[in-house]
């Protein structure tokens, strides 16, 4: 992959969406690897807001802790064959 300089609030469209989880509430989270970010968007698809990492490639994984409170975001390095 080669790097992209992305500002907020990024490109308009997913790269690669590699995970995506939603909240007892509606909210959804999508992971989209390639831009380096995850989104929050409510139940009726409106865009809430996103976190992005700048250099680092990371959102491949989302979860959340049973009760809700916090979003784990992985990213796994290891080349799978």
């Amino acid at each position: 992959m080669s790097y992209k300089e992305f500002k907020d609030p990024g490109p308009q469209n997913f790269s690669i969406v590699h995970a995506h989880t939603r909240l007892k509430d509606g909210t959804v989270y999508v992971a989209d690897r390639e831009n380096r970010r995850v989104q929050m968007f409510d139940k009726d698809g409106k865009f809430i807001k996103q976190l992005m990492k700048g250099e680092a490639i990371f959102a491949r994984d989302l979860a959340f802790s049973p009760d809700e409170q916090f979003l784990y975001v992985g990213y796994d390095r290891a080349c799978r064959r």
